[in-house]
């Protein structure tokens, strides 16, 4: 009886770690040539006569280590899915996600929009997809290298809260 047990256990245990090392969350510069350097969320408040009540604004800074293809598709946050913005590449600024795959510093930038009841909609809603994540101080980046998704669940800093009047 206790060999079952001890076998029942074992086979649970194995099977517990097999479905964590088969899901997306792994380590990013594990299985793609990348290096985080830097990730920052800043929460910016713009003020009382716009329907636009806060702004989630996420900035990451990271190095491809060598020529690669990768593709930026969308940062999680919350538990919403957003667009990459903006893609800055050895200083170069320019619209969208695409990655070129030359080795070298990458700063990309992407920002959430929380709306209100205001008298004057002065900006058009975006409306979001779900990323089907509840994530509360964490952030996802997710890339799509050799054919495959992956995540690179990041812990940003916090950067002060802006309000403007």
């Amino acid at each position: 009886m206790k060999n079952g047990l001890y076998f029942l256990f074992s086979l649970s245990i194995c099977l517990i770690l097999m479905a964590n090392s088969c899901g997306m969350k792994r380590n990013i510069d594990s299985i793609a040539p990348i290096a985080l350097r830097k990730a920052t969320v800043q929460d910016v408040f713009p003020g009382i006569h716009s329907n636009l009540r806060a702004v989630k604004n996420v900035d990451l800074l990271f190095e491809l280590l060598e020529d690669a293809e990768i593709k930026l598709l969308y940062i999680c946050i919350d538990s919403v899915k957003i667009e990459i913005e903006s893609t800055q590449i050895e200083g170069k600024f320019q619209q969208g996600s695409n990655v070129p795959p030359i080795k070298g510093m990458y700063a990309i930038h992407a920002s959430r929009n929380s709306y209100q009841e205001a008298p004057k909609n002065m900006h058009e809603e975006i409306k979001y997809e779900l990323s089907g994540l509840q994530l509360d101080k964490e952030i996802i980046l997710m890339i799509e290298y050799k054919n495959e998704q992956h995540q690179l669940a990041i812990q940003p800093e916090k950067l002060e809260t802006q309000i403007h009047p």
